[in-house]
């Protein structure tokens, strides 16, 4: 942005440099020995480094809100990882679903194993079990996970650091992460401004943004995505190199009325809000995060606050304030997990 407030032409890729660092971070923590084997000086007498002394991070959680690029960045590293030199002798991507059967199901056929009709869960697991260490070293990433549960149930070998394999889990839900005992977290967040300016550029084209008027009036609409990059993305596209519709928009109003219709944003953002919400362990877990709605657009909600509230409506029960303190911190806490 310049000295007038206005920002700068020039095309720039912030946003797209921030999303390559936080995929390059996900990406170390699955190849990190992998690099430091590399870099090991070739010395004559130097010793051999044996394959299953690989260490380091063995399982990863990539959580947040749903549309943030979380699969969309971990499909470009599974990409490198298959492409490239990769330390893994299988690389497998599997959507989860509650169902561990389909689960072991989809697993077995990137696996090219197949289960006889006979077959329980607990033969299925000993067959994946087999079938895994006869691959030695591998890499699993478990897309769209929400409700945890044991990779040993599954068939999935248990991660050491001896074997070094890897398992990567990306879920909406940060309490999905600490059950199925991750190690380490990658959080992703909502754009911030200039990278949701700057991501809307790329797909919109320039086209859109020559005139200064209209560029001040879609700067505004961007801000309505709330940093939410699926969002920004679909207005984007739908504006790119197109004037017809831009033209007809004389003011900030009349565009955030046609942006409902041509470009569903607030159906975007529903939706993804709508399936967090749907997936929360109880009715009563939806009815604290239901109540925020009676709080007015804008209003910065104060968790302090927000559990007096829920104390005075009886929501949180309990005998001593303190008890009823202590729950309603954890509520919070559950519900900024799963990104609500």
């Amino acid at each position: 942005m310049d000295e007038n407030g206005q920002y700068r032409s020039t095309k720039c890729c912030c946003f797209i440099c921030s999303r390559i660092k936080l995929g390059k971070l996900i990406e170390e923590k699955i190849r990190d020995i992998h690099e430091l084997l590399e870099n090991v000086p070739h010395l004559e007498d130097s010793i051999a480094i044996p394959v299953n002394k690989r260490g380091g991070v063995l399982r990863i959680g990539v959580w947040g809100m749903g549309g943030e690029g979380k699969t969309t960045i971990m499909s470009e590293i599974h990409n490198c990882l298959v492409k490239g030199n990769s330390l893994y002798n299988c690389i497998i991507w599997v959507v989860a679903s509650n169902d561990l059967n389909k689960v072991q199901q989809d697993i077995a056929v990137k696996l090219g194993l197949n289960f006889n009709e006979t077959d329980d869960q607990k033969a299925r697991a000993s067959k994946l079990l087999e079938t895994f260490n006869r691959r030695k070293t591998f890499a699993l990433i478990l897309d769209d996970v929400w409700e945890p549960f044991s990779i040993e149930e599954v068939g999935i070998p248990v991660l050491t650091t001896e074997n070094g394999c890897k398992l990567v889990i990306i879920t909406r839900s940060r309490i999905v992460c600490r059950d199925m005992e991750r190690e380490e977290d990658v959080e992703l967040k909502l754009l911030l401004e200039d990278e949701a300016w700057n991501l809307f550029k790329d797909k919109a084209g320039e086209l859109v943004l020559s005139d200064l008027d209209v560029q001040s009036i879609v700067m505004e609409a961007v801000k309505q995505c709330c940093g939410l990059p699926l969002a920004i993305v679909a207005v984007g596209r739908a504006l790119r190199n197109t004037t017809d519709i831009i033209e007809r928009v004389n003011a900030l109003e009349e565009f955030k009325r046609s942006s409902i219709d041509i470009y569903n944003v607030d159906e975007v953002l529903r939706s993804r809000l709508k399936l967090s919400y749907s997936k929360l362990k109880n009715d009563a877990r939806r009815t604290y995060f239901l109540f925020c709605a009676l709080y007015s657009k804008g209003h910065l909600i104060e968790e302090n606050e927000l559990i007096n509230y829920w104390v005075w409506e009886d929501l949180l029960g309990g005998v001593s304030m303190v008890e009823m303190k202590r729950k309603g911190q954890m509520i919070v806490c559950e519900l900024i997990s799963a990104c609500l």
